[in-house]
């Protein structure tokens, strides 16, 4: 049995590390949700995450790399529900209710899984100018304001930001 000093000195550490980890839990949690980015500043992450050459210009492959080789834990070459919000909150800093929303806009089928087929259609229905594939910083942003459940907010993505 532990003496009364023992207890003593052990208390703090405990209280110590709890208070720690509390705290950091806070922080994670009210840090992916609560950034409050607007929605141009999540087409920029984008180019950010997606332009492996850093070219200027999203290509099919790079985002079929992102989105589908990156994203896709199940190795199906389609995203889940859960791959895709959580994937996107934590890149993206949406809430969770807005990531579900956008995938329900991007899913066209409906079927709840987002294939690399249906990022191809929106890449081909925004690329215009010219309509050569590749999505450019401008296409990549009208995309968003069109698509984004929040769009027209400046980075209230539905929480009081």
């Amino acid at each position: 049995m532990p003496t009364v000093s023992q207890l003593l000195i052990a208390m703090p550490s405990f209280e110590m590390k709890f208070t720690i980890k509390f705290i950091a839990l806070i922080s994670i949690a009210y840090g992916a949700n609560h950034f409050c980015w607007s929605v141009d500043r999540i087409a920029d992450e984008i180019f950010v995450h997606t332009d492996n050459n850093s070219d200027g210009i999203l290509t099919y492959g790079e985002f079929q790399k992102e989105l589908i080789s990156d994203w896709d834990l199940s190795n199906d070459s389609c995203l889940s529900y859960h791959e895709f919000t959580a994937n996107w909150v934590y890149k993206f800093h949406d809430h969770h209710d807005t990531a579900h929303a956008f995938f329900n806009k991007l899913d066209v089928t409906g079927d709840k899984q987002l294939c690399f087929m249906e990022v191809a259609v929106h890449i081909v229905q925004y690329d215009n100018n010219p309509n050569d594939g590749r999505i450019e910083s401008a296409e990549l942003h009208t995309f968003m304001h069109d698509m984004h459940p929040d769009s027209h907010h400046n980075g209230g993505h539905g929480h009081g930001c």
